[in-house]
């Protein structure tokens, strides 16, 4: 007798819920489109972001003085110059 009645039960849920499903997705749809749209915005916002934080990144490292790590020539003498107090 359980076994019916909870066959009974799913059965009635099924047909339950296919009668609410027209009335779900009315309401569904327009709320996953409204997400897609806010997700696209959100995606394209902080590729902006990120593409404006490598732009700055690369003016910063282009207006810095440029050092070579090359060896200097022979003709090139490298001095220290230290100040000492005369007595």
């Amino acid at each position: 007798m359980e076994s019916i009645l909870s066959i009974f039960i799913m059965v009635l849920l099924f047909f339950v819920v296919i009668y609410i499903l027209p009335y779900l997705l009315i309401v569904l749809i327009p709320l996953y489109l409204i997400y897609s749209i806010y997700a696209v915005h959100r995606r394209r916002k902080m590729m902006d972001e990120q593409q404006q934080y490598y732009q700055d990144y690369q003016r910063q490292q282009n207006d810095r003085p440029y050092t070579s790590s090359k060896k200097a020539s022979d003709d090139v003498i490298d001095v220290e110059y230290t100040e000492t107090e005369e007595k």
